[in-house]
């Protein structure tokens, strides 16, 4: 494996840069770029562009190439012109607003106890320093892989990701695109999501507990259970007397338009309306094929560890692409020394740990290389 021959540059790499990485993560974590309204040029208001900018800003500085999206994002690259088949990397500046109690300060950009703590840490400026320092890594070492290497950096990730969907239409899919927004090992797939209104004539409190009590989406028509796909989710959002507001997530194995049918069909048979309020197609890819085995493989060979893929009721940039899967940068199950409930992404006192924030950046190297050596012998 590539690992084996570029072990000392690596090394060094991320013994050179790790304070650095680390000042950066917590300068950008200071940023309170909670996407809002259009201010002026600023199409999610001007934090996200000061967040957008401090990333441009610093790819510059590395002597990489950055062009903003019209404030939708920004694309970063390793070379200036397009090459052969393109690598997408994929993460986010915007965060969901600080919520609970929180014994740091959400946007202080705080270092304690080997943990990057503030609103974003985890999700997802962390794991997007991490991204674009593994770009610079390559920039530095002057090792070049031939792949067409590009980061897309969004701003609306945490509201509906069409940030994403313009850069995709302006600069094209990749040949494969990794977001970097959950744990590893590898996710390879994202249930579907609607969220859906139920409406009445009268008063359907008892329906309502009923359905409540309907975990898994039965009475809908949208329960499905499997090894491959994971199981349906659905859960009561919000209700009054003549009205109920579901959030249901289930596999692929069943389409999108199906389980709409078979809610409209519920709603229907109980002489009610149904309005959909938001809709999410989800995506999967077999563990077992291509670039995402060797991902797999490729952080079971570095860690030892034996976890295994994982479908999630989550949603990234990951579903937006054609072929493409999440990688990281989070370790699952970690244990983290905060009270419960605190130090997870979207929850007080978020908190990276910069072991594993390390760890990301290796693999993130050695995936850049090991795709790119598949690509290779692939033509």
């Amino acid at each position: 494996m590539m690992a084996r021959r570029y072990d000392k540059e690596i090394r060094e790499f991320l013994k050179v840069y790790q304070e650095e990485l680390i000042e950066n993560v917590c300068q950008l974590v200071r940023i309170p770029s909670v996407a809002g309204e259009k201010e002026g040029t600023h199409r999610y208001g001007v934090e996200c562009a000061k967040a957008l900018e401090f990333c441009m800003r610093l790819a510059k500085e590395k002597g990489l190439y950055a062009e903003n999206f019209d404030d939708y994002g920004v694309e970063i690259r390793l070379y200036e012109k397009p090459r052969k088949k393109r690598l997408l990397l994929a993460a986010h500046t915007d965060v969901v607003p600080p919520s609970g109690e929180n014994t740091y300060p959400p946007f202080g950009g705080t270092v304690d106890r080997g943990y990057i703590i503030g609103r974003g840490s985890v999700d997802d400026k962390g794991p997007l320093m991490a991204l674009l320092y593994a770009l610079f890594f390559f920039k530095e070492t002057g090792i070049s892989p031939e792949c067409d290497l590009r980061l897309f950096v969004g701003a609306h990730e945490e509201v509906d990701r069409k940030d994403i969907e313009y850069y995709l239409k302006k600069a094209g899919q990749p040949d494969f695109g990794i977001a970097a927004d959950d744990d590893f090992p590898i996710t390879n797939g994202e249930k579907h999501i609607l969220w859906f209104r139920l409406k009445a004539e009268r008063s359907c409190m008892d329906l309502w507990q009923e359905l409540e009590a309907d975990s898994q989406g039965i009475q809908f028509g949208i329960h499905s259970r499997s090894r491959r796909y994971g199981e349906s989710r659905c859960k009561l959002r919000a209700k009054n007397e003549r009205w109920a507001e579901f959030d249901a997530r289930f596999p692929v194995s069943i389409p999108i338009a199906r389980g709409k049918e078979n809610i409209e069909k519920f709603a229907g048979e109980h002489a009610m309306q149904v309005e959909f309020l938001k809709e999410e197609e989800g995506y999967y890819i077999s563990e077992k094929d291509g670039i995402p085995n060797l991902l797999l493989r490729l952080y079971r060979e570095e860690t030892g560890c034996e976890d295994a893929a994982y479908i999630m009721e989550g949603s990234t940039y990951a579903r937006k692409f054609q072929i493409g899967c999440g990688y990281g940068a989070g370790k699952r199950n970690e244990k983290k020394p905060f009270p419960y409930g605190a130090g997870a992404a979207h929850g007080p006192d978020e908190a990276q740990n910069i072991d594993v924030l390390m760890q990301a950046l290796k693999m993130y190297i050695l995936a850049v290389m090991e795709i790119d050596e598949y690509w290779k012998r692939q033509s």
